[in-house]
């Protein structure tokens, strides 16, 4: 019983060492999409600043290139 401990115990230390669970990419990917996430939401925030401010009742009901027809 032992042995299966030290061998699952090893097998896990490999596997976390490794890092087998994550590509080599990943930490780029997901730093390049946060930017690219929050420069959406910045953006957004600005066109509803200016929707607010100038009282553009169809401005304040679009929401972006997501509601609009191709």
């Amino acid at each position: 019983m032992a042995k299966w401990r030290v061998l699952f115990f090893l097998v896990s230390l490999v596997a976390w060492a490794t890092r087998l669970d994550t590509p080599v990419f990943a930490q780029t990917q997901t730093t390049d999409k946060k930017a690219q996430d929050m420069a959406g939401i910045e953006k957004f925030h600005q066109q509803d600043i200016a929707a607010t401010l100038s009282r553009d009742p169809v401005a304040l009901t679009d929401y972006g290139p997501m509601t609009r027809s191709a």
